[in-house]
């Protein structure tokens, strides 16, 4: 059976694989872990963000230099990710090692001269904080006060439940920049 060429599948790939977002001003990211019991429920969340049409593909990205894309959503998944979720590889079909074996593995750290660690988080079990099965990011337009102000934050719907997922949140907005001495600077518009 012949592969389809990649331009057909730009609809089947997600967008950050062919744009950073660069005209995206903020963005945020939740390291998930799916709680034990609960992987219908994370099954649930992930599908409704891709029935909801918020994960932007490759084409979205395409068309966008017409009709700009002004919010995009991303899923990544680690091994363990998607082992919890059922994804289990073959040995037809088996993961690359690096992957299965996480970032987060003695060897990536030798190979990687990454030491000592004092990561957040990790994509192995024993890690830092727990295993991180699931990485959601999101871009966004940056929103002036008014624009908040009379309208609901969009991006509420994608806020994972707490009690099917442990969430570590990463808030992004390259705008505010420290000022010196570490405390906050001032808003560059």
């Amino acid at each position: 059976m012949k592969a389809s060429h990649l331009s057909e599948q730009l609809a089947d790939i997600q967008g950050m694989l062919g744009s950073g977002y660069g005209w995206l001003k903020t963005s945020r990211f939740w390291l998930l872990t799916i709680k034990s019991g609960r992987e219908d429920d994370a099954r649930a969340w992930l599908a409704e963000l891709v029935d909801k049409k918020l994960v932007v593909s490759a084409a979205d990205v395409r068309k966008s230099r017409k009709h700009p894309v002004d919010d995009a959503v991303a899923i990544a998944f680690s091994y363990l990710g998607l082992a919890k979720l059922g994804c289990d590889e073959t040995a037809a079909h088996p993961f690359p090692s690096p992957f299965s074996s996480g970032m987060g593995c003695d060897l990536r750290a030798l190979l990687l001269r990454d030491s000592p660690r004092e990561w957040r988080w990790s994509d192995v079990e024993g890690g830092a904080g727990g295993p991180v099965h699931v990485l959601v990011g999101e871009w966004r337009m940056r929103r002036s006060a008014a624009e908040m102000a009379s309208a609901p934050e969009k991006s509420a719907e994608l806020d994972p439940d707490p009690d099917v997922f442990d969430v570590i949140k990463v808030d992004n907005d390259p705008l505010r920049l420290p000022a010196k001495g570490g405390r906050r600077g001032r808003k560059i518009v």
